[in-house]
């Protein structure tokens, strides 16, 4: 099963849109991880038929959590912003919440640069920016695969 990974879109609906419409054949979660959860809010009306989950960012002004774990074809997997885990100093702490949280997998933005690795048997990707790229000249998001034997992602700009 295919989950598409957006963040950072502060406003900037048009690409996101274009995405979902385009590449939403086979997807079965759409996570949005902050700054502007509203567009994600947005998104789930245009887009009714897939399953949407988002948290806010240090940018959003909501009532959303900031981390939410979540479970999607028997995985577990962690969606939080970032910021409150200093992800544009290292990856220590949220590489121990998502230990904690017993996650496969673990989505987060904030830094709007794209990255993606596996530590301790954790997928962690940062989609970067689909809006405010950095490290890039392009816009990115992110493509995850569930199956039995895990979770895969790739980035895509």
């Amino acid at each position: 099963m295919k989950i598409l990974v957006f963040s950072d879109s502060h406003r900037h609906n048009a690409k996101m849109e274009h995405v979902i419409g385009t590449q939403g054949e086979g997807v079965g979660c759409i996570l949005h991880l902050g700054d502007c959860c509203a567009d994600a809010k947005l998104m789930s009306q245009v887009f009714p038929e897939y399953r949407f989950e988002w948290v806010r960012g240090n940018c959003d002004y909501s009532a959303d959590p900031y981390d939410k774990l979540i479970a999607f074809c028997g995985k577990k997997i962690f969606i939080t912003h970032g910021h409150k885990y200093h992800v544009k100093l290292d990856y220590q702490r949220i590489l121990y919440a998502a230990l904690e949280r017993g996650a496969d997998a673990c989505f987060f933005g904030h830094s709007h640069y794209p990255a993606i690795f596996y530590e301790k048997g954790i997928l962690f990707m940062n989609p970067g920016s689909i809006s405010e790229p950095r490290g890039t000249p392009l816009p990115s998001y992110g493509v995850a695969g569930i199956s039995e034997s895990g979770v895969e992602g790739k980035i895509v700009l």
